[in-house]
């Protein structure tokens, strides 16, 4: 399968929760809070895309990590 090496992935402060950005060129960005990334990473280890999910699941993390820390 393709890989997204143009995908950006990031992490976003809104409405005081820190979530995952994932934006493709040409596609509106895709907020996703960390268990929904999480999940997205399984499916693109699935499509053997592992990079894209090791993106992903290291945005995951840092995301709980920050929420668990602000909220907590």
């Amino acid at each position: 399968m393709a890989e997204f090496p143009e995908a950006d992935i990031h992490i976003e402060k809104w409405h005081k929760l820190w979530q995952v950005v994932w934006r493709r060129p040409g596609y509106p960005p895709r907020i996703l809070m960390a268990h929904e990334a999480l999940h997205e990473a399984q499916r693109a280890e699935y499509r053997g895309e592992s990079k894209f999910a090791a993106k992903l699941r290291k945005a995951a993390a840092e995301v709980r990590n920050k929420n668990d820390r602000d909220l907590g």
